[in-house]
């Protein structure tokens, strides 16, 4: 099969095509040629606005398979990731949902599909309970590197001490969500003069930043390294900040949608936007953008959790936290790429590195393993055509811009109308 992408602008750090205009000619999952080319073939993608880089790599999902399939599978989840251009995604269990042994790391670890590769992130303590460590050993030698409690918080120091210094002895990659439950205990939302306007309980951005200067002073205690799943607050950018130039092996994440929405959007008290971390002001927002150029921050995740129907049409205290974000995640990002476009490598580069992988480089000869945008192609997704089996987002018919044309893994092509 030959696959032909006409004036696609390539993005491919090392490549020697790295952000020119050129033709790509796939034969057979190889490419075959770039440069200005004259051929057939039976797919043509073109376009002004054409874009090409590697599949991209997501470190935060959920997919809530073995144990609450009714709100996503493995597969109904990879095709939400493949939808936007993904080739790797971190797989996360929660409560609900465990990943806390062999068999359910195997489960994730094992599962197949054509476009996209899923990376279990077991348990870091039993059932999340934040007590006791769990069989991370065992997990390891069945095919997990990383290990997270999700959105569950670790608050016992005794406990954060004894996972980094075992977690790191052997190998394991710990990664923390940042929060103290004393503080943000019964939160609805972000504290701020929005939450009091609403009449709703906020969570203060002190939680979160309480967690992070622990977990760096336990770290320059164990000469540990962790990984933080989800920041965002301005001041957590500027511990963590402070805490890498001191060279403390510390490494965070934030999710897309907190670097679109505020929590001025909870107005009309939409469930879809009750999430964790809870959105918060324009102020962390210009923080965060500011993290990831400076790279403090290492990378944008989807964070992307469905619920379906009953878990989130409910009271605003009463729904379940979550947002299916995976199959709008490449309008939203494109926003913030408008800003600084080399913010891409947060979904290519550099979450690669952390996967230990190497994204595939587009040049003559290589496979063919990439995504093709066009950057401003108008995008309105409906409900009927949602490849999440969970609709749990304010996002669905409304018009965006960007959008992921296909994914091509070697010789197979996965085309999105």
């Amino acid at each position: 099969m030959k696959i032909l992408i006409k004036e696609a602008l390539i993005y491919s750090p090392t490549s020697p095509h790295h952000l020119h205009k050129k033709d790509i000619l796939i034969r057979n999952g190889i490419i075959d040629d770039i440069g200005s080319i004259r051929a057939t073939a039976e797919e043509v993608f073109e376009g002004e606005d054409i874009l090409v880089t590697p599949q991209w790599a997501d470190l935060m999902a959920f997919f809530c398979e073995p144990g609450e399939e009714h709100h996503e599978t493995l597969k109904t989840g990879s095709d939400a990731a493949c939808f936007s251009g993904f080739g790797h995604v971190a797989v996360h269990g929660y409560d609900r949902a465990p990943l806390h042994s062999q068999t359910s790391v195997n489960k994730v670890r094992r599962f197949e599909h054509a476009y996209v590769s899923l990376h279990p992130v077991g348990s870091l303590s039993e059932k999340y309970s934040g007590k006791n460590i769990p069989e991370i050993y065992d997990m390891m030698l069945h095919g997990s590197r990383w290990f997270s409690d999700g959105h569950s918080c670790i608050s016992d120091e005794g406990t954060l001490v004894r996972i980094i210094q075992y977690a790191n002895h052997i190998g394991a990659m710990p990664c923390f969500f940042p929060d103290t439950p004393s503080i943000s205990h019964g939160g609805l939302m972000n504290e701020s003069a929005e939450s009091v306007k609403l009449g709703m309980r906020g969570i203060p951005p002190l939680a979160e930043e309480i967690f992070i200067e622990k977990l760096i002073r336990i770290l320059e205690y164990t000469e540990g390294f962790a990984h933080v799943s989800a920041v965002s607050t301005a001041e957590s950018v500027n511990i963590i900040r402070k805490a890498q130039k001191k060279n403390i092996r510390i490494t965070c994440s934030v999710p897309l949608l907190n670097l679109i929405e505020t929590d001025a959007a909870l107005k009309e008290f939409d469930t879809n936007l009750k999430v964790l971390p809870p959105l918060r002001t324009k102020k962390d927002i210009q923080a965060l953008i500011k993290g990831l150029v400076d790279g403090t921050i290492l990378s944008v995740v989807s964070n992307h959790l469905p619920r379906d129907v009953e878990a989130k049409q409910r009271e605003f205290d009463e729904a379940q936290e979550g947002h299916c974000t995976l199959p709008f995640f490449v309008p939203l990002f494109f926003q913030i790429m408008e800003k600084e476009f080399g913010l891409i490598n947060k979904v290519i580069s550099d979450p690669y590195r952390f996967l230990h992988l190497t994204p595939p480089v587009i040049e003559k000869g290589s496979d063919a393993k990439l995504s093709i945008f066009d950057m401003k192609k108008d995008f309105l997704l409906t409900k009927e055509k949602n490849p999440s089996l969970s609709s749990n987002s304010h996002l669905f018919g409304k018009k965006l811009t960007g959008k992921c044309l296909a994914v091509v893994n070697k010789q197979k092509v996965k085309i999105h109308d």
